[in-house]
């Protein structure tokens, strides 16, 4: 025969054993490692995040002149600063990023060529700034009034480019010129911090005047021509006018160029020729000279 039990206690009977259930859940293994690992996920996150522990403690800077100490730290503080969900900034050795101070760093300071930022575990930052070197005096021509008075170069439009052909500050009658390749562009000029030219004429600019100082010939003006070829006016004790001219081609072989003028100067071209040469052509696959 079915027993029958009212409802209100099967109500009651369920509700019991719901709670004997919880009890247990509560006493069990299970229970206690969740509320462990919910606590130590806790104390994670506040010893990663907000605990003073692994906040940033110092910051050194090593730069040079023009880029000051202060300003530099000015971006890196500002980068700490930076929130991540609207609360938990970015002042934490495990938060901060030296990829993205070194983007705005650079970005914000142009004279610099290079800067490396590193992380010490006592949660100090270091952070290293190199200046651009100048390589060359890079002047942009003006055009003249008339077609026949052609271009002129204004000291204005003269800038100081970097080994990465970087225009990077105005020269000055008192800027240093030791040292430095002189080269004219026919070209309109650039604006401050753009590429002066392509990598491929700088290499060129650069290997000619290494083999004419190999022979004694330093000073030499290049000249970027608007027709794209490129001029070398070579200063020469030797020369009766004191000077003559080199004409390139620089779509074609830089290595065959220079084996070209090497040879002419060692062998073909001697001291005695040297006094009268106006010009070394090397625009064609033969080299020429008068």
């Amino acid at each position: 025969m079915k027993s029958y039990k009212p409802s209100h206690l099967q109500k009651k009977i369920k509700v019991k054993r719901k709670a004997i259930k919880r009890r247990r859940f509560i006493q069990s293994r299970v229970f206690f490692d969740i509320v462990l690992a919910v606590l130590l996920v806790s104390l994670l996150i506040y010893l990663l995040f907000f605990s003073r522990v692994f906040k940033i403690q110092s910051i050194q800077i090593s730069s040079f002149a023009e880029v000051s100490k202060e300003n530099i730290l000015a971006v890196v503080k500002e980068e700490m600063q930076a929130r991540i969900l609207f609360f938990v900034k970015k002042d934490s050795f495990f938060l901060i990023s030296p990829k993205n101070i070194e983007q705005d760093i650079a970005n914000k300071f142009p004279l610099i060529s290079k800067v490396s930022v590193k992380k010490g575990l006592s949660g100090n930052i270091f952070i290293e700034a190199k200046p651009r070197i100048a390589q060359a005096i890079w002047c942009f021509a003006t055009p003249k009034i008339s077609a026949e008075e052609g271009f002129g170069i204004d000291n204005k439009n003269c800038f100081l480019a970097d080994q990465q052909r970087i225009l990077f500050s105005q020269m000055t009658p008192e800027t240093p010129k030791d040292n430095l390749v002189f080269i004219n562009s026919e070209l309109a000029i650039k604006p401050i911090f753009s590429e002066a030219c392509s990598e491929d004429l700088l290499e060129r600019i650069i290997e000619t005047n290494k083999v004419l100082n190999d022979f004694n010939l330093f000073n030499s003006t290049f000249t970027e021509k608007s027709n794209g070829f490129l001029y070398v006016e070579t200063i020469d004790s030797l020369s009766e006018k004191g000077e003559w001219n080199i004409y390139f081609n620089p779509k074609q072989d830089l290595a065959s160029d220079m084996l070209k003028l090497r040879l002419l100067l060692d062998k073909e071209i001697t001291p005695e020729k040297r006094k009268t040469l106006e010009y070394i052509d090397l625009r064609f696959t033969k080299a020429y000279y008068k």
